[in-house]
C-alpha cells in the first residue's frame, strides 16, 4: 500500500472509529492526495463552525456552500459529514440530533419548521446512516431514522399532511395533521422514493426505487410500487417476482 493511501485509511478509521476500514487497493496516489485535500478543507470548515452548535463530536466535515440555520438546536456526533450545498434548518421543538458517522450528501435538505406560527417537532438520526444527494426531509411531525439506514438520491419524507375537505376555504387555511415518520434500523430506501406522514418502516425493510410509501411496512419486507406493496420478505425465495433496482 502506498503512503498517501495509508494516511487516508488511518484518517477514515479514526473518524469512523473502525480499525477494520480499508481503502480500495485500486485507488492511485494522486486520487488519495486529492481526497485528502478536499477532506482537509471540509475539516477546517467544520472546526470553525461547530462551536456555534448545541453539540458537536470530533472530526466534523463541512462542504462548501452549506447552510445551517438555528445551529444552537443542532447536535451531531463524531465523523459527521455535511457535503456541498446541503442545508439543515434545525428550528423546532426538539431540534435536530444526529449520531456518529452520519453523512448528509450534497444538496440534501433537512427542515423541521416551515414557519414560526407552529414549530415542528424535530429530527433524530442514528449512527452510521447515510442521506443521499438531493434528499428532502420535512419533519414538522417529527422524524426518527435509526442506525445503519441507507438512503438513495432524491428521496422525500413528508411528516405532515394538509387538510382540504372544505372546498369553500383555501387549503392553506384548513390546518394540518402531524403523525410523524419512523424508519427503524438497517433499512434501504431506494432513489426517488416518497415516504408520507404516519408511516413506520420496520427494521431491515427494503424500499424499491420510485416507491410511494403510504402505510406501515413490516420488518424485513421488500416493497415496491405506487402505492408501495409487499413483494416478499427478505430471506424468502424471489420466485418469479422481479424486484426493481434500488440504486
Amino acid at each position: 500500500m502506498n503512503a498517501p493511501r495509508i494516511w487516508i485509511e488511518k484518517l477514515v478509521q479514526r473518524a469512523k472509529r473502525d480499525p477494520g476500514y480499508h481503502v480500495d487497493a485500486g485507488i492511485d496516489a494522486r486520487s488519495v492526495i486529492s481526497v485528502l485535500g478536499r477532506r482537509g478543507s471540509m475539516f477546517l470548515r467544520g472546526s470553525l463552525q461547530k462551536w456555534t452548535w448545541r453539540h458537536a463530536g470530533k472530526m466534523i466535515f463541512i462542504g462548501k456552500g452549506t447552510r445551517i440555520f438555528h445551529g444552537h438546536q443542532l447536535s451531531v456526533g463524531n465523523g459527521f459529514v455535511l457535503d456541498d450545498y446541503a442545508t439543515i434548518d434545525a428550528l423546532s421543538v426538539e431540534g435536530v440530533t444526529v449520531g456518529d458517522n452520519v453523512t448528509i450528501d450534497r444538496y440534501a435538505t433537512l427542515r423541521v419548521s416551515g414557519n414560526m406560527r407552529e414549530l415542528g417537532k424535530g429530527i433524530r438520526i442514528g449512527n452510521d446512516t447515510g442521506i443521499g444527494a438531493y434528499c428532502y426531509i420535512g419533519a414538522a411531525g417529527g422524524i426518527e431514522i435509526g442506525n445503519n439506514v441507507q438512503f438513495g438520491q432524491r428521496i422525500n419524507l413528508h411528516a405532515e399532511n394538509h387538510l382540504f375537505d372544505d372546498p369553500d376555504k383555501p387549503i392553506r387555511e384548513q390546518g394540518t395533521t402531524r403523525l410523524g415518520i419512523r424508519i427503524e434500523d438497517d433499512c434501504w430506501i431506494g432513489s426517488c422514493s416518497v415516504i408520507l406522514d404516519g408511516v413506520t418502516i420496520g427494521k431491515g425493510a427494503v424500499i424499491a426505487a420510485g416507491s410511494v410509501v403510504t402505510k406501515d411496512i413490516a420488518p424485513f419486507a421488500v416493497v415496491a410500487g405506487v402505492p408501495a406493496k409487499v413483494l416478499r420478505q427478505r430471506g424468502q425465495p424471489q420466485k418469479d417476482t422481479l424486484v426493481p433496482d434500488n440504486t
